[in-house]
């Protein structure tokens, strides 16, 4: 009988990435980066597939938590979870696979860190009407205020606006919407006011120019060909210091949280800002609500001290 080799991490996140290609280009790259992590920090440690254990996940996790080099002095738990979510799936999958010798205990075993919550940040009006001015001053201002409404406007992701396309834009007048393909390939429209339209239809119409005549995304970048997420990023990076945007990120996923909370400002239903956001259920969306509702305590709360001044 022929011993079996151990197989390496390295190939068996080769084989989950193929079997899983039908996810969105989105989610696989995302597990793939933290999976790429992962696999380096393995083979760093001598760790095959078959000698994996739980405790060497929490060691990899503890790395993630503390590792240098990261763009913040902290790292956020929503990023070690993210991590934790990843390798968590990839076991599960391995657990299934009868050539790969891995414990269904193993995936079980991987405990997701508390996500800590943030204070969500948004653009104020002042600031949203600055950053459409600053957008006057871009090389392509007609494309880019078209893009900073709808991403307001609707609230969609970076990843679902570059992959916007002209036969899923509807711009009629009595009902002006958008068709988009989000998370887990769920498609779902996404409707957009007279403004949004009126800037989408003139950039369309009168500016938008293809590098050929097949192409049918909607936004471009300067060569004519799709704009891609990171370029999206670029331009709005762009159009934040133009504008002196300062104690936000000025970034695609802003306008989201700004749309957001907005709607829920405006008396707007959470079951339907879930579905208009694509999310999978409420208890994502809600996060939005304990937003507002603490930042309408703050806001609406009078100073103790203040209060008491006024009689010593």
């Amino acid at each position: 009988m022929t011993d079996i080799q151990p197989l390496s991490v390295r190939e068996a996140v080769l084989e989950y990435r193929f079997a899983h290609s039908t996810l969105s280009p989105n989610t696989r790259r995302n597990h793939a980066s933290r999976l790429a992590l992962f696999t380096t920090w393995c083979e760093g440690q001598g760790l095959t597939l078959e000698t994996l254990k739980s405790s060497h996940v929490r060691a990899f996790l503890d790395y993630v938590a503390t590792r240098s080099g990261m763009k913040t002095p902290q790292v956020r738990t929503s990023t070690v979870a993210s991590y934790a979510k990843a390798i968590k799936a990839f076991l599960s999958w391995c657990s299934k696979e009868e050539d790969f010798m891995v414990s269904t205990k193993l995936a079980t075993r991987v405990e997701v860190p508390r996500v800590e919550e943030t204070v969500i940040q948004t653009f104020s009006p002042l600031q949203i009407e600055a950053l459409f001015q600053a957008a006057e001053k871009q090389p392509f201002p007609v494309r880019d205020k078209a893009l900073l409404a709808v991403l307001l406007d609707s609230g969609i992701r970076a990843s679902e606006l570059t992959a916007l396309t002209l036969p899923h834009v509807w711009l009629d007048s009595d009902d002006s919407y958008l068709r988009v393909m989000g998370k887990g390939r769920r498609e779902r429209e996404v409707s957009i006011g007279r403004q949004a339209r009126t800037m989408l239809r003139r950039y369309i119409t009168r500016y938008r120019k293809p590098a050929n005549k097949d192409e049918q995304h909607i936004f471009l970048g300067h060569t004519g060909h799709p704009l891609t997420r990171s370029g999206l990023h670029q331009i709005v990076a762009e159009i934040g210091r133009k504008a002196h945007i300062k104690g936000v990120r000025c970034s695609p996923h802003t306008f989201r949280h700004t749309m957001a909370c907005m709607y829920l400002l405006g008396g707007g239903d959470i079951y339907k800002l879930s579905r208009i956001l694509g999310h999978t259920n409420a208890e994502m969306t809600e996060v939005y609500l304990r937003a507002i509702t603490s930042r309408q305590a703050r806001q609406g709360s009078q100073s103790v001290l203040d209060t008491l001044k006024q009689s010593l």
